[in-house]
């Protein structure tokens, strides 16, 4: 009777090759853990992503960096110029904002200068009329004066003892000392007195007005007129 063979020896052999050949084809990439067959070139180049050319890709992309720089380029260029313009019209109207100002200034000016100018019209008539006036006032003193000086003392001091006194000095100051003392010595004694100090502060003030060198004013005839 024939031995018969062990199987448990030779599945065990067949298994630790079968192992080995896996790994080595796991180590050598030419087929997998499931051991398939390794694919062909063509296959393995048709399933592998596509890479792009480089040259030609390097050219392709620098210009569509370059075109890109471009667009960026003209955005800016736009937006500065469109900023510029809204700047100018800016400055447009703060120019137009000064030039109607400049104008009303100029109109302001040109009224007030119209206004100075008749104001120095009036202030010329003014004067004008008191000058006028003034020499009136003077006319009538002179007149006074060679009219006291003409009467007889007595005649004179019954008008003096009741003509206001501001105006009796001034018309006893413009008349001739002898001619006014005879019309004092006629006059009442209180009036006499009276009109004596007023003459002599009435001196004191013409001096001190004289030493500063500011005019002396005539004052207004407001007595009573002679005969009244």
């Amino acid at each position: 009777m024939k031995a018969r063979p062990r199987l448990l020896p030779i599945v065990i052999g067949a298994a630790s090759g079968l192992l080995f050949l896996k790994l080595v084809g796991a180590l050598s990439g030419d087929e997998t853990i499931t051991g398939t067959v390794p694919a062909t070139a063509q296959e393995q180049a048709a399933a592998a992503p596509a890479q792009p050319a480089v040259a030609g890709d390097a050219r392709d992309s620098t210009q569509i960096t370059y075109q890109q720089g471009n667009v960026a380029s003209g955005d800016s260029k736009g937006t500065i110029l469109e900023r510029l313009g809204e700047r100018r019209e800016e400055l447009d109207k703060l120019e137009a904002q000064l030039l109607e100002r400049e104008n009303l200034l100029k109109a302001a000016e040109k009224r007030v200068e119209e206004r100075i100018a008749e104001l120095a019209k009036i202030e010329e008539r003014i004067n004008a009329t008191v000058q006028a006036r003034n020499d009136e006032e003077k006319a009538r003193f002179e007149g006074l004066i060679k009219m006291y000086a003409t009467m007889k003392p007595k005649d004179a001091a019954r008008i003096f003892d009741r003509l206001d006194l501001q105006i009796l000095i001034e018309v006893a100051a413009r008349m001739k000392p002898e001619q006014m003392g005879a019309i004092m010595s006629q006059m009442a004694p209180d009036a006499a007195e009276q009109l004596t100090v007023a003459l002599v502060l009435n001196q004191n003030k013409q001096d001190q007005q004289a030493d500063d060198g500011s005019p002396s004013e005539l004052p207004k005839i407001v007595g009573k007129q002679p005969g009244a």
